[in-house]
């Protein structure tokens, strides 16, 4: 199979944006197979909203802001900007209830700023998590479409990051099937986003915009 796809680099979560169309039953596998080349992938789909110029299915049906940009500046790009340029684009994005909407701007040839109206979370809720016969109590943040748990980075100290993924293993059975471990420096006001998809990634990204939000 032939795959064509756009790569972007929002706040460096690279993404994959695949053009080809693969029935939705298909899409995680393929997705699987190339997110060697970056973190993430979504398809680009005609939308069924006619308010919206296209719609994003991203791999596991999960919401995601940096896709959803990384899709609002290659529409933007097609349309030939002009540096400095602005435009408005509303996007079907999986796991938003609602039209997500982007404000994007032309700032060089292959660079854009962009702003998108994040959907708001359906819950924010403590709830408490068992590791290695541990009981921890942690906020969770529960969007339509991805579920995240911060965890404050100074709980594991040095091994937070192995700690991270072993809890992610360990804890996905209880959780939806997309969600991110969120280790939150409270004094740096710093985040590391550990992004779990089903049974195929569990992947530090470098950005999460859902994670941010």
């Amino acid at each position: 199979m032939e795959v064509k796809f756009i790569k972007a680099s929002p706040t460096e979560n690279m993404t994959l944006l695949i053009e080809t169309p693969v029935a939705r039953e298909k899409q995680l596998a393929v997705a699987e197979r190339l997110i060697v080349y970056a973190e993430q992938a979504g398809y680009i789909e005609e939308a069924e909203n006619p308010a919206a110029e296209k719609r994003l299915q991203m791999m596991a049906g999960e919401f995601c802001g940096n896709a959803s940009l990384s899709l609002a500046a290659w529409l933007a790009q097609k349309k030939n900007l002009q540096i400095g340029e602005k435009t408005e684009i509303t996007l079907e994005v999986s796991g938003a209830e609602e039209l997500v909407r982007c404000e994007m701007k032309r700032e060089a040839e292959h660079r854009f700023l962009g702003r998108v109206a994040m959907p708001l979370p359906q819950t924010i809720e403590k709830r408490a998590f068992t590791l290695d016969g541990e009981r921890i109590e942690l906020t969770v943040v529960v969007f339509a479409g991805i579920t995240h748990i911060l965890v404050p980075a100074s709980l594991w100290g040095e091994n937070a990051a192995k700690k991270a993924e072993h809890a992610a293993r360990v804890w996905a059975k209880e959780l939806p099937p997309v969600f991110g471990l969120l280790l939150f420096d409270e004094q740096e006001k710093s985040l590391k986003p550990l992004v779990a998809v089903e049974d195929v990634s569990l992947i530090w990204e470098r950005g999460c915009g859902s994670g941010t939000s």
